[in-house]
Formats: C-alpha cells, sequence, structure tokens
C-alpha cells in the first residue's frame, strides 16, 4: 500500500535506486532458495557432493522447465513479481 503511495512521488533517481535494490533482493532471494551451494551443510551430512546436485538440476530442469513453473498462479515468485510490478516498484527496465 505505501509504494503505490510513495513511489509515483519520488524523482525518477530514487525510483531507479528502489527498483535496483529490489532487483537485487529478488535476484538474491532466487538464488539461496533454488541453489544447491546455498546447501552445502545438508548435501555433506548425506554424502552428496553440492556441485554434482547442481550440474544435474541444471541438466535436469532447463529454461523452459522454469518459465512454465512460473506460469503456476501459487508459484511465489510469480506471486512476488506481479506484487512488485503493481505497486510500482519495480517496472519494465528491470
Amino acid at each position: 500500500i505505501w509504494a503505490d503511495r510513495t513511489i509515483p512521488n519520488l524523482s525518477e533517481e530514487e525510483q531507479n535506486i528502489i527498483e535496483d535494490w529490489a532487483a537485487e533482493c529478488f535476484q538474491t532471494l532466487l538464488f539461496n532458495l533454488v541453489n544447491p551451494e546455498q546447501k552445502q551443510t545438508l548435501y555433506g551430512e548425506f554424502g552428496i557432493d553440492w556441485q554434482q546436485v547442481q550440474l544435474e538440476m541444471l541438466e535436469a530442469f532447463g529454461d523452459e522447465d522454469r518459465r512454465e513453473s512460473m506460469k503456476e498462479g501459487t508459484n511465489i515468485f510469480r506471486v512476488l513479481i506481479k506484487t512488485l510490478l503493481k505497486a510500482g516498484i519495480i517496472t519494465d527496465r528491470t
């Protein structure tokens, strides 16, 4: 709600700063949730090499798979993107 009222009143430079920050946070969240490197300790407890997991994930789930999952209405990343876009926090620029 605050973004709907605040963002339009900011300068273009301030809007860009907020948009860049939001994009960076989103990318970090996405990276941390799906990247096997972030789960090294967990994989190690079971004798699994996280780098092998990463290679196999890249082989099993391509760009098309990721795009399809983003179309699901319950995908948290889709919901987050739509919310940020509707609030004016992100634009076509990012």
